[in-house]
């Protein structure tokens, strides 16, 4: 099925609201080349294409990826966690 979507300038606020992610995980999205780039209104304002914005969302839903972001603690004898490193 295809599903016309937005072409419009959505602003950071919009797209907050739409990825549930913060302001600094989407810049650091953006510059690991992860997330649509955004364009300059102005000076100030910044914007990013809806259906950009939409596609990624849509790419994210699918894949279904979890970040591999756990770590494996291990305990000594008296339970307490020892250090990885």
């Amino acid at each position: 099925m295809n599903i016309k979507l937005p072409t419009n300038p959505i602003r950071m606020p919009a797209v907050l609201k739409l990825t549930g992610l913060s302001r600094s995980t989407i810049r650091t999205l953006e510059k690991k080349g992860d997330f649509p780039k955004r364009m300059y209104l102005s000076v100030r304002c910044v914007a990013w294409e809806a259906h950009e914005v939409y596609e990624w969302i849509d790419k994210k839903a699918k894949s279904r990826e979890t970040p591999n972001c756990y770590i494996e603690r291990k305990r000594n004898e008296a339970g307490q966690f020892v250090s990885n490193a």
